[in-house]
């Protein structure tokens, strides 16, 4: 059994190095196994979902994959390979400094990329995805000014990315669905905008597993082991 998990996970899938969000740093995995007869593990549930869109992708060989839901999370795809990092804290963009005079982050510091890029970010406390965008492609113009603000912090943290890590980005989480070309192209013109190089517009790519990709995410790795044995 595979425990998607919003937070930071041990190299060897059995303890929680950091959960501030579910508080439950240092939780091991016997809290589950000495009642469950299986193999148990932990994963990051942007990890989780990364792995899903491998699944999904036979021809994706590297890539960013970020995941933009209620709290930001990343993971790095290379050679068709997760890279889970000698701490366990690979690809935590969502801690990444942007601003260091804004929004208070859940981990204690000032505008962390999880303070710009997060849908806790974008949405006030009584909006939904889908009532925000309808408002957004209906053009009203709160929600239109607020949308391409979101847009352009995003663009701004991916610009950052890329220029360390040129690959693919895949756009994932409870945002892809709602996701459109035209978002797309404005994202690649302010990213234009702002970076030294020319950059083709053939890097940005929305998912292809925007439901359930977490949960499928966190049972393949058990369902591969089994067909590689």
């Amino acid at each position: 059994m595979g425990f998607a998990m919003q937070g930071l996970v041990s190299p060897d899938s059995q303890t929680m190095l950091y959960g501030k969000i579910l508080e439950c740093t240092r939780l091991s995995i016997n809290v589950f196994t000495r009642y469950l007869p299986y193999p148990c593990s932990f994963i990051h549930d942007a990890d989780s979902a990364a792995i899903s869109e491998l699944w999904i992708s036979p021809e994706l060989k590297d890539a960013c994959y970020l995941s933009l839901s209620k709290h930001l999370g990343a993971s790095l795809i290379i050679n068709r390979e997760i890279i889970t990092g000698k701490h366990g804290h690979n690809s935590t963009i969502e801690h990444v400094p942007m601003e260091p005079k804004g929004r208070l982050c859940y981990c204690g510091k000032h505008g962390c990329m999880e303070t710009l890029c997060s849908l806790d970010a974008l949405l006030n406390d009584v909006e939904t995805l889908d009532s925000f965008f309808a408002k957004v492609r209906n053009r009203e113009e709160s929600e239109s000014k607020r949308w391409q603000e979101y847009l352009s912090h995003l663009a701004r943290s991916i610009n950052l990315l890329h220029l360390i890590y040129d690959q693919d980005f895949i756009l994932g989480g409870y945002l892809a669905p709602y996701l459109q070309e035209k978002d797309l192209s404005y994202i690649h013109e302010e990213i234009r905008r702002m970076t030294p190089f020319s950059e083709n517009q053939d890097f940005l790519h929305i998912s292809k597993m925007p439901k359930h990709n977490i949960t499928i995410g966190a049972a393949l790795p058990y369902i591969q082991k089994f067909l590689n044995m």
